[in-house]
């Protein structure tokens, strides 16, 4: 069921902006490949596109956008995350301390910047 509260775009990955709800029909409006605005309508019950060219223009919520700062410890076939740079630290000096097998000295602490949407490779 589509809902105006909240955000869409076209299947194909285009913008786009909803006005009302009429009976069975959602109308407003798309950008296309042009950049251009067009008009548009879709069924109420699964976002399908009313026109003559339907292809890409079926509508997809757009999920929330997530970003965040990950530390990982990388180790020689593995990598452990963290949500600082301290913990990161502290984890790595307990790991580093707990072997004294090589093989499990950390290699690096590296800083990840990530960012998707929600629920995205699921």
């Amino acid at each position: 069921m589509i809902d105006l509260e909240k955000q869409y775009r076209t299947e194909a990955g285009y913008e786009v902006k909803l006005s009302f709800i009429d009976d069975e029909k959602v109308y407003g409006h798309y950008k296309n490949k042009w950049g251009s605005w067009c008009d548009g309508q879709w069924s109420v019950d699964e976002g399908e596109y009313f026109g003559s060219i339907s292809s890409g223009c079926d509508l997809v919520e757009v999920k929330p956008r997530i970003k965040q700062t990950l530390w990982l410890n990388l180790y020689k076939g593995i990598a452990y995350g963290y949500s600082t740079k301290e913990v990161a630290d502290k984890e790595r000096h307990n790991n580093n301390n707990n072997n004294n097998n090589n093989n499990n000295n950390s290699l690096a602490c590296v800083k990840v910047e990530i960012d998707y949407e929600e629920g995205e490779g699921l």
